[in-house]
């Protein structure tokens, strides 16, 4: 599963999520979850500015978790039904000083702010987008990345009694 913050809330996360991972598949089989953070390192005070609006309100208004990915290891954990977590991270550079992948990245960003926008209520359109063109200018300047994670487990097989003849 990857790039599903968003689609769940933080109740969802801790409690339906990762044991419908579970349900799913077979005993021995791997489950795996991918998700970005929501801040960039490196980016300007224009991104940082329009992330924290983001993040701020789909938590107050829609009880949303932007920034998982420091749960999920927990998460899996206490579900006592898989073993063998792992967690890897990666960073990924966002812009032209990161090749065709950080142009892609840095696309990406563009469209998710367009996407997200009826969704944010706490600021204007003008300003919105005011901050987004900002934002957009700073990466042209910075060497920012995103940090990814990939978190994947194994399915613990379950005990077979065994048979007395």
């Amino acid at each position: 599963m990857r790039s599903m913050s968003l689609a769940f809330t933080t109740q969802e996360w801790e409690s339906v999520v990762i044991n419908e991972l579970i349900r799913v598949v077979k005993p021995g089989g791997w489950i795996e979850i991918m998700e970005r953070d929501p801040w960039w390192t490196g980016a300007g005070t224009a991104t940082n500015k329009i992330n924290r609006v983001v993040v701020e309100e789909l938590q107050t208004n829609h009880n949303i978790n932007a920034h998982i990915s420091p749960y999920l290891q927990r998460y899996m954990s206490e579900t006592h039904k898989l073993s063998e977590i792992c967690h890897l991270e990666k960073k990924i550079a966002v812009g032209a000083w990161g090749g065709n992948l950080g142009n892609v990245c840095l696309e990406n960003y563009r469209w998710f702010f367009k996407n997200i926008r009826g969704s944010i209520e706490s600021i204007k359109d003008k300003e919105f987008n005011a901050m987004l063109s900002e934002s957009l200018k700073e990466f042209t300047n910075s060497k920012a990345y995103e940090t990814g994670h990939r978190f994947f487990a194994m399915k613990i097989k379950e005990n077979v009694g065994t048979e007395i003849s």
